[in-house]
């Protein structure tokens, strides 16, 4: 069945100011499906997520970028809002991580990720893809989105 991920790793990259409902859905979809999922932020702890115009739930962080590696997951998402992919564009360590990722899973920077990740489930599994906020306002980011993504 092609939305069964049972024993695949997907790791939720975000930071304090995720939004929620972007974190929260598709976290319960992807259990839902079999998958194992975990928060992964840069610090321990909780991170507090935003809830359209107000801050939201805290959520208790799984790991840290200090806890895993890259090559031991088999899907990456970052939820989306303003200030979690914002703040993660500028961790050197999540970055790190992402581009690590890339080389063999397919990462999602978008806050699309819904449409791109179910429609890539029901054509057969997750398949490669590379979708990138407009936030690469750097020249540094806009060269390394273009690297990951050729």
């Amino acid at each position: 069945m092609a939305n069964d991920l049972t024993a695949k790793r997907v790791p939720i990259l975000a930071t304090p100011g995720v939004e929620q409902v972007e974190l929260t859905k598709p976290r319960e979809a992807l259990d839902a499906a079999g998958a194992k999922t975990i928060l992964v932020a840069p610090k321990k702890g909780k991170i507090k997520a935003w809830q359209h115009d107000r801050w939201g739930d805290e959520l208790d962080v799984d790991a840290t970028l200090d806890d895993v590696r890259a090559e031991t997951f088999d899907a990456l998402l970052i939820p989306g809002g303003v200030m979690s992919p914002d703040r993660l564009r500028m961790d050197r360590k999540a970055v790190d991580f992402v581009r690590a990722e890339h080389g063999h899973m397919p990462p999602t920077i978008t806050p699309h990720h819904l449409m791109i990740s179910r429609n890539a489930l029901f054509q057969g599994g997750l398949g490669p893809h590379l979708y990138c906020l407009p936030v690469a306002k750097r020249e540094r980011h806009r060269l390394a989105v273009r690297r990951a993504a050729t």
